[in-house]
């Protein structure tokens, strides 16, 4: 292996550091109302919130609050009563991954993206 084909490996598997940018909205909208873009910087989370009766909100996940930490980079349906019994919680990480009711991390995809380049520099 040579240390050319290191560097380029590194270099397509690191990512610049930004503001996390998140659909957000001021209270409850529809499945196709996203709201406006947000620079999140002090922020690791996109959530997604939705009721059965179809309410949708989105936003930052706050710092104080650690549920996404918790849930990860998938749904859940919430059954405590604090945040809402019945309605389910998406959280992502990638920007603006909170723009539907599927959220895929974009985590996820970058890291597979990553490892096929560094497979490819390798061959």
């Amino acid at each position: 292996m040579s240390i050319a084909k290191l560097i380029v490996a590194l270099m397509l598997t690191v990512s610049t550091v930004n503001a996390l940018k998140c659909w957000e909205t001021n209270s409850f909208t529809t499945k196709t109302d996203l709201g406006t873009q947000k620079n999140c910087s002090s922020n690791k989370w996109c959530a997604l919130g939705y009721s059965d009766a179809g309410k949708y909100a989105r936003g930052c996940e706050d710092e104080t609050d650690a549920i996404c930490d918790v849930v990860g980079t998938k749904c859940k349906k919430l059954t405590e009563s604090g945040y809402g019994n019945g309605n389910t919680l998406c959280c992502c990480k990638g920007d603006l991954c909170n723009g539907s009711s599927v959220v895929i991390s974009s985590v996820i995809l970058t890291s597979v993206a990553s490892f096929i380049l560094v497979l490819i520099a390798f061959k």
